[in-house]
């Protein structure tokens, strides 16, 4: 598929995509991840302050990925 960069601006638009062809190939890359001892960096918050995690995700200000944790 071939996307116009100048048409990503207009619009909020956006093209999300991965570097794996397969499911073989994503299954390859998780399993070396695993292998590295790599681990993803995120950050998360207690369900009772899911409206903090969630304004800071909408901002853009959130570093890393925002999650919710449950219980202790």
């Amino acid at each position: 598929m071939t996307v116009s960069p100048m048409a990503l601006p207009l619009g909020n638009r956006s093209a999300i995509g991965s570097y794996s062809r397969t499911a073989i190939d994503s299954q390859d890359t998780l399993g070396f991840s695993v292998r590295a001892g790599w681990r993803p960096m995120k950050q998360t918050y207690a369900l009772e302050s899911v409206s903090e995690g969630y304004d800071r995700m909408i901002s853009g200000k959130a570093r890393f990925r925002v999650g919710l944790t449950i219980g202790g």
